[in-house]
């Protein structure tokens, strides 16, 4: 009997230790949300603090809101902001207004409840003021200027004390972490996606110390970023420019399309396209010396060599690009020109 008692309390002890185990990863699971009324979480909750910098803030719904969260209003010191939100199952992404201010604020969110009439939850929370001496950090981007297509790459550099942990807010949707490349220097890249689309957003930096001290900085120029067109682009050469006989065209397309380069002696092809009109079927170019066919690689680039095994005098070439992308659909194309043979000496 004694032998049964002492194994009925190791079994007891074993299973108290494991609720408590699951109950503590679940807390800590959980502890960023904070309730505020029952269906209703925020992030950050009641009088906690968002870092400068930080894109939005997040509200969590369950129970009998889950089923109503997507008709939730929002408003930030009595801003609406419904407009502007992004959802993730449960969850709802609150952009913050442009120029929010460190300090204190409120948020209030109001959900219909399938009962009838409405559920509402209202907090303040605080956004941590950016500290630290004017231009202590210093913003690069690349590309300073132009625009971003699906699949190119927004490199963003930050110059300033070494040691600390930085990272960038792109038009206070996408959040790029910058690590320490090296001594105060903090770099970090983003490629575009389908999904992006920013027409003017500013690129602001927070660095933050290991005493906690915080800086915020903004790159000097906005960047522009069109991720849901589908281009063709072609890196190099540039148009205009002089080359040898031998050489490589590259450039930046939606990943596995299929690339047409159809190159003509002297000018472009007869009737070429502009902007935003259909391109000729792929193999059926306007080119007076056929086309050359490659296709991108998985992060969107191609390659494609063009020489000549003669040499003549320099000739100038233009080139018709236009691609179509893994399910048929065909991209906005592009041309260039350049002077064969006018690199060499």
């Amino acid at each position: 009997m004694e032998r049964r008692g002492n194994k009925a309390l190791m079994r007891y002890l074993v299973a108290l230790c494991a609720l408590a185990l699951f109950l503590t990863t679940a807390v800590r699971a959980d502890d960023a949300f904070q309730s505020i009324v029952p269906g209703i979480e925020g992030l950050p909750g009641p009088d906690a603090a968002l870092p400068p910098g930080e894109p939005s803030l997040q509200v969590r719904f369950s129970g009998d809101l889950l089923p109503t969260a997507s008709q939730a209003q929002v408003w930030i010191d009595d801003e609406e902001i419904t407009e502007g939100l992004l959802r993730d199952g449960a969850v709802l992404f609150v952009p913050l207004p442009d120029g929010l201010a460190g300090g204190a604020h409120t948020a209030r969110v109001t959900v219909p409840v399938m009962t009838g009439g409405t559920r509402t939850a209202a907090w303040s929370f605080t956004i941590g003021e950016a500290t630290g001496p004017p231009g202590a950090v210093k913003v690069t981007v690349d590309p300073a200027r132009g625009t971003l297509y699906q699949g190119d790459l927004l490199t963003v550099t930050a110059k300033g004390p070494p040691g600390g942990k930085a990272f960038c807010v792109v038009d206070r949707r996408i959040r790029v972490d910058l690590p320490e490349v090296s001594a105060g220097i903090y770099q970090g890249t983003y490629t575009v996606t389908q999904a992006d689309y920013v027409m003017s957003g500013s690129v602001v930096v927070t660095l933050t110390q290991p005493d906690g001290t915080a800086t915020a900085a903004t790159a000097a120029a906005p960047v522009k970023i069109f991720g849901q067109l589908f281009t063709v682009r072609v890196i190099s050469p540039v148009s205009g420019a002089r080359v040898p006989w031998d050489f490589v065209i590259r450039g930046r397309t939606r990943p596995g399309a299929r690339v047409s380069i159809a190159p003509n002696l002297g000018g472009p092809a007869q009737n070429a396209p502009v902007l935003g009109t259909r391109p000729p079927p792929m193999g059926q170019s306007t080119s007076n010396m056929g086309t050359i066919e490659c296709v991108a690689d998985a992060t969107g680039v191609f390659e494609q060599k063009f020489g000549f095994p003669l040499r003549i005098v320099p000739v100038r070439y233009s080139f018709f690009v236009s691609a179509r992308g893994p399910g048929g659909e065909e991209a906005i194309p592009s041309s260039f020109s350049v002077v064969i043979g006018g690199a060499e000496k």
